[in-house]
């Protein structure tokens, strides 16, 4: 039982996330609609409340999205959250 619950909680959860955007031409003053899209793992530490993902975050129309390379993004608590603790 023990196994099953921490399969459920920590086991990395898939993500594949189409999300519509807009993009604000400065000087034109004019909208372009886009899409950003999120490929990849949510993963949970075991030991502590930090997530961290992996995988792809691109930008329709922007090509150096798809082939440019960054670390591990580690999703933090909000300022606000944080504070409310203390």
């Amino acid at each position: 039982m023990v196994l099953i619950l921490f399969a459920i909680l920590f086991w990395p959860k898939t993500i594949h996330k189409s999300l519509p955007a807009f993009l604000y031409h400065r000087g034109e003053e004019r909208f372009e609609n886009t899409n950003i899209n999120i490929e990849g793992k949510l993963y949970q530490n075991v030991f502590n409340q930090n997530k961290k993902f992996q995988g792809s975050i691109t930008i329709d129309g922007f090509d150096y999205t798809k082939n440019y390379s960054l670390a591990d993004l580690i999703p933090k608590k909000p300022i606000e959250e944080e504070k409310q603790q203390y």
